[in-house]
């Protein structure tokens, strides 16, 4: 018997405290050991919010926001990548069909360290460069 397979595409709809969950995940915990942050740090705000929520607000919000990402270990801090609205539209995208595991733990909600590092390095460098 032949094995046949059906593509099939899902709209899923992320809110911006899941959106907010995953970015903080990453800048704070499962992404640190390989960035630092470039040109487009938003500025303190009113509410005193911590540097993570301040991007996680600016990704979500504003599609014309653009951060750059920068290589921890390089002492010359190597630009590795810019983290844009659309470069996380796009990571949910490739994580779905490269990183099905991750995806699903994304979706479900159910995403950790690990998984927020994947997402931010895909939306990063649009795959897993490290770890």
């Amino acid at each position: 018997m032949e094995n046949k397979t059906l593509t099939i595409q899902v709209n899923q709809e992320v809110t911006l405290e899941h959106f907010e969950t995953i970015i903080v995940g990453a800048l704070e915990g499962g992404s640190n050991y390989w960035y630092c942050l470039g040109e487009g740090i938003p500025p303190r705000d009113e509410n005193l919010s911590p540097l993570s929520t301040r991007v996680a607000h600016k990704l979500f919000n504003d599609p014309t926001y653009k951060l750059q990402i920068m290589d921890l270990e390089d002492e010359e801090r190597e630009v590795l990548g810019y983290v844009t609205q659309e470069s996380m539209l796009n990571a949910f995208h490739i994580i779905a069909k490269q990183y099905p595991w991750h995806y699903s733990n994304l979706i479900g909600e159910n995403d950790d360290a690990e998984t927020a590092d994947v997402f931010f390095q895909v939306a990063t460098m649009g795959e897993i460069v490290f770890g």
